[in-house]
């Protein structure tokens, strides 16, 4: 049988291993940590310590895939209006995607715009949703900047469309 007593830690009187207070004192026996606290505390001590001691990456604003690599980044000078080619390149990416769907992607695609005072061509890309192929196709867009609004005029997705289409009638 298998010895259910234990010394209290205030008087060492025999007390059960079950009891919440020592008959004798009141005093209170020590509980015994459990395997699954120390395995919990092990897991968050790790984790902690893995935290810490891995390397901090340097954040960039590089293009991350190696097709991207090959076209310079948007630069941030004012290009027309108000807005830099970064800002033209980001509001024709949400136009598109809001004609489309936000199942396509035009983030991390490579872009370049050009102006000739507040009109601008854009030439860029999006990514078709994966069931679709998760092809990147390649437009060429124009509009106009007034102030730090950009209005898309047409668009023609290269591979699907032979002349330019009235930005419109673009998307489902």
């Amino acid at each position: 049988m298998a010895n259910k007593l234990t010394p209290c830690p205030d008087c060492g009187h025999q007390i059960s291993k079950q009891a919440k207070a020592c008959p004798n004192c009141g005093g209170k026996p020590k509980r015994r940590t459990t395997a699954t606290t120390w395995v919990i505390t092990g897991l968050i001590a790790f984790i902690l310590i893995g935290s810490a001691l891995s390397p901090i990456e340097p954040t960039t604003d590089a293009p991350s895939s190696p097709a991207a690599s090959t076209h310079p980044a948007p630069t941030k000078q004012t290009l027309a209006g108000n807005l830099t080619e970064q800002d033209i390149c980001n509001t024709a990416g949400l136009l598109i995607r809001r004609s489309l769907s936000n199942a396509y992607r035009t983030i991390d695609i490579p872009c370049s715009v050009t102006a000739d005072n507040n009109q601008v061509s854009i030439n860029a890309g999006y990514r078709v949703p994966q069931p679709m192929g998760g092809h990147t196709l390649r437009y060429t867009a124009t509009g106009q900047v007034t102030g730090r609004n950009l209005r898309i005029n047409t668009i023609r997705v290269h591979g699907v469309d032979d002349q330019p289409v009235d930005f419109a009638e673009f998307g489902f």
